[in-house]
């Protein structure tokens, strides 16, 4: 890949008619580019994802030719990041309004880029309508400290011709708008096939399998990556999270330690090391992950870490702490029973001048 990235995608509204002109199938357009900070191209596609008023959603991923386009009303095209939680309402951007003009109100919205071992710029969205220009800009993705390559291993390099090109093919099937899941499988199944060793195409047959909802094989795959190169980054995510889905704590813990070992940057795998550790009961751990997801400015979309958070000033005796911890997650979640539990606390340390 030479050229710069260039993404193009379209938001998926909740539409509410305004006015008696008002038309429920307009689309709102958003275009512009993902580079690292010195204008190169990223060094891989990046997960393109809005976040409005905490929730999170994934819109697909730049393709190799460096577009994509989402179509509202249809099934946005999805990245291979969307098996892992995106967060509530995955379907609804925001409370956006369209008027009979066009217009909608997207203030509450911004949007980012993302790549393991990065950080993102983001783009606020604002008022925007149907009939303007697409284009707001670039997205800046800067790398997060020196921790090698997050997005490639070193097995590749030996990988046999064949090898290579059965991979490609599953790779060229994986980015398709349509993408059949069944074909790039088998694609990356026979990369592995020639090379057992090709750590890369084993994570991949872990995303294909997720997506054909095979979710222990796709485990296993993720796993012989990390098996055959434990340096490579980006199956520690996804295992360190079925493994929490599973029940499996100390698995989970287990991956995710070693994921923010090699990457402290690796933000979502920060979370699952968080999430880990405060099932296992080991809440300072859990509290520093969590800190470490607050500082690289996650916390919008990972809010649950505010809980843990306030739960090790909690356990520290400190209310007045764990209330400013508690209150942020408030602001996020309002309406969950995590907060509904929150709520009660405060107000019972309210009651007894704890937090005077």
């Amino acid at each position: 890949m030479g050229a710069v990235v260039v993404f193009s995608l379209v938001v998926p509204l909740a539409l509410q008619a305004q006015g008696s002109g008002a038309r429920a199938n307009e689309r709102i357009s958003l275009s512009g580019q993902v580079v690292l900070a010195d204008g190169t191209t990223p060094p891989e596609m990046a997960d393109i994802e809005t976040i409005c008023e905490s929730r999170r959603q994934a819109h697909g991923q730049t393709k190799p030719d460096g577009t994509f386009h989402v179509t509202l009303g249809g099934s946005p095209t999805a990245s291979l990041a969307t098996a892992r939680d995106r967060g509530p309402n995955a379907n609804n951007l925001g409370r956006g309004t369209m008027s009979s003009l066009g217009h909608v109100d997207l203030s509450g919205c911004e949007l980012r880029a993302v790549l393991p071992g990065y950080t993102s710029t983001s783009i606020q969205l604002g008022r925007r309508s149907a009939f303007e220009n697409p284009e707001i800009g670039n997205i800046v993705l800067t790398p997060y400290g020196e921790y090698g390559d997050t997005t490639s291993s070193e097995t590749s390099v030996e990988a046999p011709g064949k090898a290579k090109k059965a991979y490609e093919n599953g790779v060229k099937e994986a980015r398709k708008d349509e993408p059949n899941w069944g074909k790039a499988a088998k694609g990356f199944g026979k990369a592995v096939e020639i090379y057992p060793n090709f750590a890369e195409a084993w994570y991949e047959l872990g995303e294909a399998r997720l997506r054909l909802n095979e979710l222990d094989a796709g485990k296993q795959a993720f796993a012989k990556a990390i098996e055959i190169d434990d340096s490579y980054q980006k199956p520690y995510a996804p295992v360190a999270l079925i493994e929490l889905k599973q029940g499996n704590a100390e698995a989970a813990a287990k991956y995710a330690d070693r994921g923010v070992e090699l990457n402290p940057g690796f933000t979502e795998v920060q979370f699952y090391c968080a999430m880990a550790h405060f099932m296992l009961g080991e809440l300072p751990r859990a509290g520093e992950a969590a800190a470490m997801v607050d500082q690289q400015g996650a916390a919008a979309t990972y809010p649950r870490v505010l809980v843990i958070l306030g739960d090790a000033a909690t356990e520290k005796n400190d209310a007045k702490e764990a209330a400013k911890y508690y209150g942020r997650y408030l602001e996020l979640e309002p309406d969950t029973q995590m907060a509904a539990q929150i709520k009660q606390r405060l107000a019972e340390w309210k009651s007894i001048g704890a937090l005077d």
